[in-house]
Order: structure tokens, then sequence, then C-alpha cells
């Protein structure tokens, strides 16, 4: 399976783009896909990084090579400059470079694109994703994903240009796995603790030493400070020369293991981008500032979260405020703590995996269940959100499921299969058999629900069943009135509703 990205990253674009459309490739690649990314070589590019992560790149020209006229229309995105081209150029250089890929998707990741450019590189049935977070131009695509807090489908309802499916909110976020293990630390006492600044990776606006400024007026004892940033980092001489003078601060270019700085820090100091998802990850609370108008609303929903503390505009912070705050903060390790608390809320870490889901959830695949598989559907089967949704709500104890278990597996009257998505199991289904009717009965892995996988599961079973047990006419399900997401799965899949019994039949033929 192959995977293309559109993406770019410069000293102006910053690096959070790229590093979540790494997170999503580095989840494809575990499930058997193969990616390549295409990026402009702008100034400031991650061409070298994204390389050396396993992933094929293709380089698109710099300065761009004017195919036609470069006039951007009235109409284009607000940050079409960021292109150095028309999108007309960069659709057919997009266009060229996906010769001989064919990939079952192509990810968008870029504030200069909109729906025109999607229209000219889709061709061939090529299946689009988007990821977006600024709701302020138009899409045409198969799949939009935008990851901020507080994301909604009234932003998108004049947006897309067709019916897409949207993935809305940091439940989202697209987070490398490493940030997903580092776990939640607890947060220090301020006497003992360490803090750390990452405004960019590059700090594209020389803010670092503003900040190092602050830092240097608060008095002892303090925390001590990582600072992390890229070795490309334009001011970094002038960082190491500023970090040398100042005791307990620490400069990372590169931050090797950026995870274990997070995790092993009790504050951060950041802007209000992609860094947010990774930091409520791990369970940290932030002093954050917008550097861009495109991340006030980001910055305004953190701020209502109540996850960090703002100082508006990071430009537009003074030293002394800097400074204030910071002190303030260090005097009180309780809010930190309860900040961190709310962090954690926020984000939980497998945005990453339920967004590959929704991407390969055409690639669903049914195998006979094993008796390997009984400790992961139990997990699955008395998860609360399964239960509130089954005519059985009790949990069911360890060691009736395992009887349970191997005794349905030997049962020539049931049927257990197990659903997969690259190889990972996602559901477990069962099929009762009485004569030439079965009744059907699933349940997901709870963290995939929302995502289309259980219609899928049914229409995979219904072409199962026409294939291997030929006999059956009719798949029968009993679902309860109040459990209308299985309602619209099996309405879907092409069950019909009598009261609470669904019913399909195979006779009529699938949809598959």
């Amino acid at each position: 399976m192959n995977f293309a990205f559109r993406v770019d990253a410069s000293f102006e674009i910053g690096t959070g783009h790229v590093m979540r459309c790494l997170a999503l490739a580095d989840e494809l690649v575990q499930r058997g896909g193969a990616c390549t990314f295409i990026c402009r070589a702008l100034p400031g590019n991650m061409l070298e990084m994204i390389g050396e992560s396993g992933h094929a790149v293709i380089a698109l020209p710099w300065p761009a090579i004017p195919h036609q006229a470069t006039h951007q229309p009235a109409t284009a995105p607000a940050h079409a400059g960021w292109l150095g081209c028309g999108w007309r150029e960069d659709a057919a250089e997009t266009r060229a470079a996906l010769e001989g890929l064919t990939p079952r998707w192509l990810v968008v990741d870029h504030y200069a694109l909109d729906r025109e450019w999607e229209r000219a590189v889709r061709t061939g049935g090529l299946r689009l994703m988007v990821i977006d977070d600024l709701h302020d131009r138009t899409h045409e695509c198969d799949l939009l994903l935008d990851q901020n807090l507080g994301a909604s489908a009234a932003d998108y309802a004049v947006l897309l240009a067709r019916p897409t499916m949207t993935l809305l909110g940091p439940r989202f976020a697209l987070l490398r796995a490493e940030f997903a293990a580092a776990g939640h630390a607890s947060v220090r006492e301020s006497a003992h603790s360490n803090w750390l600044a990452c405004v960019g990776g590059t700090d594209p606006h020389g803010l670092l030493p503003k900040i190092l400024n602050a830092w240097s007026q608060i008095d002892t004892p303090k925390p001590t400070l990582d600072v992390a940033v890229r070795p490309d980092t334009p001011n970094l001489s002038l960082l190491k020369a500023q970090i040398a003078g100042i005791h307990g601060v620490t400069l990372h270019a590169p931050a090797k293991n950026f995870a274990a700085l997070l995790r092993d820090s009790d504050m951060v100091i950041c802007a209000a981008g992609t860094l947010n998802w990774e930091r409520c990850c791990v369970g940290r609370p932030a002093l954050l500032g917008m550097l861009a108008e495109n991340q006030r609303g980001l910055l305004a929903a953190l701020t209502r979260s109540r996850t960090g503390v703002s100082v508006g505009r990071w430009q537009d912070a003074s030293v002394d405020s800097i400074a204030s705050l910071c002190r303030r903060l260090i005097a009180r390790p309780a809010l930190l703590r309860a900040m961190a608390r709310r962090a954690r809320r926020v984000v939980d870490g497998k945005g990453t995996a339920r967004v590959t889901a929704a991407l390969l959830r055409d690639e669903l695949s049914l195998r006979p269940a094993a008796e390997a598989d009984a400790d992961l559907a139990l997990t699955w089967r008395n998860a609360p959100s399964t239960r509130l949704r089954s005519f059985v709500s009790s949990a069911i104890a360890e060691s009736d499921h395992r009887d349970w278990w191997r005794a349905a597996l030997g049962m020539v009257s049931r049927t257990l299969l197990v659903a997969t998505l690259g190889g990972a199991p996602v559901g477990v289904l069962r099929l009762d058999h009485a004569g030439d009717d079965a009744t059907v009965s699933i349940y997901l892995d709870p963290d995939l629900t929302g995502l289309g996988v259980g219609t899928v599961m049914l229409r995979r079973t219904a072409t199962w069943c026409q294939a291997r047990l030929p006999e059956l006419r009719r798949l029968h399900a009993e679902i309860l009135p109040e459990n209308k997401a299985s309602q619209a799965a099996f309405h879907k899949a092409g069950f019909v509703a009598h009261g609470t019994r669904w019913t399909l039949h195979l006779t009529l033929g699938v949809n598959p």
C-alpha cells in the first residue's frame, strides 16, 4: 500500500506540519504501508530528516520553476505565498511526482492549498485527505482532519464541496509513538523542577533570546531550563553565547529525544502550535502564546481549557512580563499540577491510530478467531462503552469468558471472526447459525468507534458468508433502541429494521 504526503517545512512555515505527517506516516508503515513525501526544497526544509525517518522524499524545486504565470487570484488562500509559486504550477509538479506511485491516499497538509489545487491533483480515483485547522478555505476531499480543540462540523459546513468524512478534535491528534509511550510523570515541587522552552523548531521569530533574558531576571532557587531547537536555527550562535552565561540552562540542538525532554519537564514554554498536543499527551502545563494570527483560535481554546497560561502574542510580550509570569508559576506548584491533570484529559495519545484506521478501513479483512484472541476480545467486550450498548451490560469474568471462547471456537453452529486493519485486530464478530439464518453481533476496539469501521465489518461479513457459508440466506441482529450508532452502522451496511430486529437478505446481493 502506497501513501503520499504533500507537505512543506521552512523557516517561515515552521516544522509542525511535517512532524504531524511523519507521525501518521510512521503508523502507516507499521501497518504495512510505504510513504512518499513530496516537499518543496524551501529554506529551512526538513527533507533530510524525512529521509532519515525511512520515508521516500521527492523534492520539488526551489526556486520554483515558472511553468506559467504565477499570479495569485484574489480568492487565493491567505498563505498562498508559502508555496513560492502559483497553485497551478505546484499542482502540475505534484501530479508529475505522483506518477508511478499509485498511492491509495494523498495526504495534504498545507495552508496554501485549497479546493482548486485539490481538483487539479485528484485524478484516476485518487483519494484525498486534507489536514486543516484554520477552516478558512474550501476543500474537495474524501477525509478532513482538524485536530484542534473545539473544532466542530459547523466550521466546515460551507467549506466542503462534496460529502466528506470529518475527524474533528484532539481525539485525532497526530502524535508520534514516543509521546504516547512517554506516560504521565508527576509534576514536581518547584524547588526541584525543570522547565522546557521551545517556541518553534527553528525559533522563526527569534523569541528565545527574549525568553532567556526574562529567565535571567528570575532569582534562584529556580528550575533548570532546557532549550530545544533544530541545528539549522538561524540564531543558533547567539543562543549558544547567551546560554553560556546563564547557570542551569542547557541547549539541545538537536533535541535527539524530545519526548524524553518533555516527560522530564514540569512546565513548557511554547507557542500555540502542534507541540501542545504532545505536551498535553504527556501531561505538562504550559506558558504559551501565539506566533502568528493563525494560532489565535488554538491559543484561546487552550486558555479556556485551563491547561496553560497565555502571554498573548509572544512578539508583544515584554521581558519583564514574561519574567513576572514565570515567577508566579514557579511559586505555585499546585497550580501546575492542576493544569497537568487537565492537559492529560485533552489528548489520550491514540489519535494517530484512529486516523490510520480511517485511512485503512476499506482494506479491512476478516480471519477466523483463535484462542490467542480471547484476552483482547474480553478487554473490548468489558469496556464501558461496549457494555452500554449491549443487552447484557454486566462485566464478564475472565474465567467465564475463557471457557465460553474456547467452547465457541469448537462449535459447528457458531463462527467467531476477527477483523483486522493492516494486520492489527480492530473488532470481533460472532455468527450464530440456525438453518439458513444467522444472528450476527459485533463489537469494536472502543478506541476506534465513530470511524465507519463497524459498517465495513458488516459488509465484509456478508461477502464472507456468501463465499464460505452459501447456505445462509439472511443475517439478523438485535439492537437496542437507544443504540443509535449501531443502528446507523447496520443501516449503512444494508440491514433493514423491524423493531429491534434488523435483517439483511444475502440473496439480494451485497455491496462490499
